[in-house]
């Protein structure tokens, strides 16, 4: 038997809890390994000295003071749970608030502002207005759209 196989069970050992082949075996490496023989001695030693020291035993109110403190334990935890989801819950309600208000303001135009396109980019681009405004008007029915551009077509090809 190696070593580390004797250092895994050398409390079974001692407290004779293996079975007789292992046990054998064990005490035929102790006769052979000074170093295990010495730690199962002093193992053993311990053992012994923890003996020596009288048996204690519990009052008669450490079950229930014991049990009590589990409660108070536990109550303190759900309390804890409990205030932890209420604050994930009001910070998932505050980013929900604010994604709203900052991402909505993206859409609105501020009027008070000015314009928001210049006078000459809009007479620049007046044909792009105009096509604009009749998409918008007609929504985003294709038919409509291909219908639209084959008459700008027709009427730019007479135009030449």
């Amino acid at each position: 038997m190696r070593c580390e196989e004797v250092r895994e069970k050398k409390l079974e050992f001692l407290d004779n809890l293996l079975p007789e082949s292992e046990h054998a075996a064990v005490g035929e490496h102790l006769l052979t390994c000074v170093r295990c023989r010495r730690e199962v001695s002093e193992l053993e030693a311990a053992w012994e000295m923890l003996d020596d020291f009288p048996a204690m035993s519990p009052s008669g109110d450490f079950v229930p003071r014991t049990m009590a403190s589990f409660q108070k334990i536990r109550k303190s935890e759900r309390r804890s749970l409990a205030l932890r989801s209420a604050l994930l819950a009001i910070a998932a309600g505050l980013i929900l608030v604010l994604s709203v208000v900052l991402f909505d303001r993206g859409g609105d135009v501020d009027r008070d502002s000015g314009p928001a396109v210049a006078e000459e980019d809009l007479i620049e681009n007046f044909d792009l207005v105009e096509d604009l405004e009749f998409l918008e008007e007609f929504g985003d029915d294709l038919d409509m759209v291909m219908e639209y551009e084959f008459y700008v077509a027709l009427s730019e090809e007479e135009a030449l």
